[in-house]
């Protein structure tokens, strides 16, 4: 597999828990912490009966859009991933 770099824009929270993580000495990089939640990720996004339908846009309120749309100002982290 031919790895490849993703550019990810995050908050400040989730940069914290990036270093957090990282201080922790169990993550070396932020590539490897990336890496995990994707791995935990794809665990429940996997499984059909996780999220019925609709149930994960409380996630997404436009107060969290906004923030969303400002996160490129914020922060970005570069993850390479595997093709």
């Amino acid at each position: 597999m031919k790895n490849t770099t993703v550019s990810v824009s995050l908050a400040p929270r989730y940069t914290a828990i990036l270093r957090r993580l990282r201080r922790s000495g169990r993550y070396q990089t932020d590539s490897e912490v990336m890496r995990a939640a994707l791995e935990r990720l794809e665990e429940t996004e996997w499984d059909p009966n996780a999220y019925p339908p609709g149930s994960l846009a409380c996630l997404y309120t436009p107060a969290r859009n906004r923030e969303e749309l400002q996160l490129n100002k914020v922060s970005s982290l570069k993850v390479e991933r595997d093709e």
